[in-house]
């Protein structure tokens, strides 16, 4: 697949040992690798696959990733306080769907809100959230690579939703 080799020819990594299995009935690769430079500050950085390597999502700056299929992305974020937030993720590839969850670990019902995302999809979530932990998991289970970006913007606390219940939960319900 000529996207995922190019892809990887930007591949940001973590400090520390990574492996990489490559397999196949036929066919020859070179592999090399060689330091590129600072990243760009707006990619994902690998690995961000559970839940003690998810990435930072720092209000107004976006990310742009690539889920492989298989493969799971997961952010988090902590409020200080109630707030009125968007979280968007747009599907920009042309191949693969993927599944989007923002969710809240420490809660009994943490999920928030949920989607699959079809090429040129999007999750535009906007709502109040309460003060805490919360994790976003991007997942593709087995579907060819999915490019996306990912942005959590900080909204006006007077401009709410007539709807402030995080996730149809009467214990979240809006007083």
């Amino acid at each position: 697949n000529f996207r995922l080799i190019s892809y990887w020819k930007r591949l940001l990594l973590a400090p520390g040992k990574h492996y990489l299995s490559i397999s196949g009935s036929s066919g020859s690769y070179v592999l090399t690798r060689r330091p590129l430079g600072p990243p760009a500050s707006d990619m994902e950085v690998e690995p961000n696959n559970g839940d003690r390597t998810a990435q930072r999502l720092v209000f107004g700056q976006p990310l742009r990733g690539v889920l492989f299929g298989p493969d799971e992305d997961i952010y988090r974020f902590s409020l200080p306080a109630a707030m009125h937030v968007r979280l968007l993720i747009r599907n920009v590839g042309d191949d693969g769907s993927f599944d989007t969850e923002l969710y809240r670990p420490a809660a009994n019902d943490g999920e928030v809100a949920s989607n699959s995302l079809a090429p040129g999809g999007k999750f535009d979530w906007n709502g109040v959230l309460p003060a805490g932990d919360y994790k976003v998991n991007l997942r593709n289970p087995t579907t060819p690579s999915s490019a996306y970006r990912i942005a959590l913007t900080r909204l006006d606390p007077f401009d709410l939703p007539r709807d402030r219940e995080i996730n149809d939960s009467t214990e979240e319900a809006a007083t």
